[in-house]
């Protein structure tokens, strides 16, 4: 009700790529039945490990989505320089979405900055910006795992987001 979602991401987390084309077939198919079984309208896939190729894209529609969540692709602090600071609001390819995927050693300044310089440029302003929350949980701190935010962490993105009137 408050427009977040469940989207499909395989059956196994599969290197998508590395699979055979009945191999990617029923690790996107299945997991869409699964998902939709359970009642969610689910209607986007996101790629695990950001791994895809032609036969991907082919099964992504054949499965039913409509689009597709790509790993990377916008302008980072460090990467990606000529990359674009949002993803279109008509994406040029919508099996291809473009994110940001969340790193620990990021925080929410990182998340700030990225919505800051969408914001501040007319050429970007009306984007979307799509960020990958991998882990989420206190649990992870002093863990090897890299791309975790924390409740606390979450919440000061989200508070700075609201006292910014930010959609």
């Amino acid at each position: 009700a408050l427009g977040h979602e469940i989207g499909g991401h395989t059956l196994t987390h599969a290197n998508l790529s590395a699979l055979t084309y009945s191999q990617q077939f029923a690790e996107i198919c299945n997991d869409r039945e699964q998902l939709l079984s359970w009642g969610f309208d689910v209607t986007n896939f996101a790629y695990p490990f950001g791994n895809n190729n032609e036969d991907t894209f082919n099964i992504i529609g054949q499965c039913g989505y409509n689009s597709a969540r790509d790993s990377g692709g916008i302008r980072s602090t460090t990467s990606c320089l000529s990359c674009p600071k949002s993803e279109s609001q008509v994406p040029g390819n919508p099996l291809q979405l473009r994110s940001i995927s969340y790193r620990t050693t990021m925080g929410p300044s990182e998340l700030i900055w990225y919505v800051t310089e969408a914001d501040n440029d007319p050429l970007y302003a009306t984007g979307t910006l799509i960020f990958v929350f991998h882990e989420y949980g206190n649990n992870y701190v002093g863990s090897s795992v890299t791309s975790y935010i924390t409740p606390a962490q979450l919440a000061q993105f989200v508070t700075w987001l609201q006292q910014n009137n930010v959609p």
